[in-house]
């Protein structure tokens, strides 16, 4: 068994599910079997939940665990220390091992509980324009049911950040998982910058395979060839989204690899095309973000002014 070694931790719905996948097709690296097991977000738990979506993530670690291969699973809350270890049970030849769960970045727990179990872990992050994020945050609700269709971006973005009730898996935190500055603080607070592995999502998205490339370096194992064409849980509007709820409850898509997946959502999704008018972009970014993406550079040393821009 090799214990995880490095955590990519976010952001959610910037490329991270396609970047572990990326990760596990090297020989050398072995991927937690739960994509997301959460076991460092102390301060995120499963009985705090309110959505109906994230209820159903909730896992008898007991039976799963008593799998001779342990299934995949997108997501999961995994508490116990023994039971997040048993993950990485089959690491066969594998010399090194992570997982990446995005709730990690939202957290204000897991970056001292990751140094607290390991030192000299490394941490990935992929940011992306914290407008985009939403939007895409906002899409992958209206595909799923969870979001009303019948209800504008903008308006779902400023009711939810006004909503009373709020938190993790509670309400969708369309500006706050955006607000990268703290989030980003909380683990250079913790760990050497050389450490931390920051990705902007622009970046990926021009030239995956250069990322990759330096993604394999930094966590250090040889570079391996990666097919980057394949995306995973990107964001569409289905054209029958009673019928994909239906087969999402039924477990359908565990029972499916990623490229049929993909196929099946391609050839669903609506041909109406959903684009984030320019002027309503920049007057949410000047409202919810741009202070904090200035903090954000400040802190990096990295430049985020193409975010800003039109």
């Amino acid at each position: 068994m090799l214990e995880p070694s490095f955590f990519v931790v976010g952001a959610a719905k910037a490329g991270t599910t396609s970047l572990c996948n990326y990760l596990e097709t090297n020989t050398n690296v072995f991927m937690s079997p739960i994509k997301e097991p959460h076991h460092f977000s102390t301060d995120i738990r499963y009985e705090n939940f309110t959505q109906k979506e994230a209820l159903k993530s909730r896992i008898d670690m007991g039976k799963y665990l008593a799998s001779e291969v342990l299934p995949v699973r997108h997501i999961g809350f995994v508490e116990s220390r023994e039971n997040y270890l048993s993950l990485f049970r089959d690491t066969g030849a594998a010399i090194i091992s992570g997982e990446g769960s995005t709730g990690y970045l939202y957290s204000e727990a897991a970056a001292k509980e990751i140094i607290k179990y390991n030192p000299e872990a490394k941490i990935i992050m992929v940011l992306r324009e914290p407008v985009a994020r939403a939007y895409s945050h906002w899409k992958m609700n209206l595909s799923s049911g969870r979001a009303d269709p019948r209800v504008p971006f903008s308006k779902a973005v400023s009711e939810d950040f006004s909503s009373v009730l709020k938190g993790y898996c509670v309400s969708n935190l369309y500006v706050e998982s955006g607000l990268y500055y703290e989030q980003v603080k909380r683990f250079f607070d913790c760990f050497p910058k050389d450490n931390v592995m920051i990705i902007k999502y622009d970046d990926f998205l021009a030239d995956p395979k250069s990322v990759v490339a330096g993604l394999f370096e930094f966590i250090g194992v040889d570079a391996e060839f990666v097919d980057t064409s394949i995306k995973s849980n990107v964001s569409v509007i289905s054209r029958f989204p009673k019928l994909k709820k239906i087969a999402k409850n039924m477990g359908v898509g565990s029972l499916l690899g990623e490229s049929i997946k993909n196929r099946i959502l391609s050839g669903t999704a609506s041909r109406k095309v959903f684009r984030l008018c320019p002027k309503e972009r920049s007057a949410l970014y000047e409202k919810y973000f741009s202070r904090d993406v200035e903090l954000l550079g400040q802190l990096t040393g990295l430049d985020f002014t193409m975010w800003g821009s039109d």
